[in-house]
């Protein structure tokens, strides 16, 4: 992912965008325009390297760590509540609001 500081170094506005580095030579590098479901599309870019910054791609398993994490912080402000006594307890309360084990297919 590359954001622009500028639009005067090759990009025509500031959104960030998804790019693939396929030149670097001292202070430039020359980028490929990439879509949404990571296709390299025809549109290329020159730029220099302090004009822009560069967030890495995050990658599926990142996706599914941060996932994973907002829902077990999510099952523990459920579960967790002042006043419950017992695990039991607490566990009805995550039935209570849904949870369920998936089966697998």
């Amino acid at each position: 992912m590359v954001t622009p500081h500028n639009t005067i170094w090759g990009f025509d506005n500031l959104d960030t965008r998804r790019v693939k580095v396929i030149a670097r030579k001292a202070e430039h590098e020359w980028l490929m325009e990439l879509h949404s479901d990571g296709s390299e599309s025809l549109s290329f870019i020159t730029t220099r390297t302090d004009k822009v910054d560069y967030t890495p791609c995050r990658t599926p398993e990142q996706i599914a760590t941060d996932e994973r994490a907002a829902a077990i912080e999510e099952m523990w402000a459920t579960y967790w509540r002042p006043g419950v006594q017992t695990a039991f307890e607490g566990l009805g309360l995550l039935y209570d609001a849904g949870y369920r084990k998936q089966v697998a297919p």
